[in-house]
């Protein structure tokens, strides 16, 4: 019996292990996702405007580079995150159009939170 709790327990350390390693490997430390998009007038497939999704320990936050000109970067403050270790949850985004327009969307475990754009700039809904 101790022998299978044992075998349990590592069972467990290992593949919480391995479940960070491919995390850590996929987003880095901080959890970072990037991409590029064409989204506001003058923006075209050579210069897009580039995204960086942060958590930046536990806090949500995206950078913004209109057309790709970090002169003019902008960062948005999202939510807070809620777990037991906050500092490991990924945050990807993507974007969509939605009536017309591109919207932002961040990506938290199983919530999508939704940014919409004014034509200049992005803002929660």
């Amino acid at each position: 019996m101790a022998l299978m709790l044992g075998l349990y327990l590592g069972l467990s350390w290992v593949t919480n292990w391995w479940v960070n390693h491919q995390l850590d490997t996929t987003y880095g430390m901080p959890r970072t996702y990037q991409l590029d998009a064409v989204v506001y007038p003058g923006d075209n497939a050579e210069h897009p405007s580039h995204y960086i999704f942060l958590n930046l320990s536990g806090t949500v936050q995206v950078i913004e580079f209109p057309h790709g000109d970090s002169s003019h970067a902008r960062i948005y403050k999202g939510p807070a995150l809620l777990s037991d270790t906050p500092a490991l949850v990924p945050v990807t985004g993507e974007f969509k159009n939605v009536n017309g327009k591109i919207e932002m969307l961040i990506h938290i475990q199983n919530q999508t939170i939704v940014y919409v754009n004014d034509g200049i700039q992005f803002k929660p809904q």
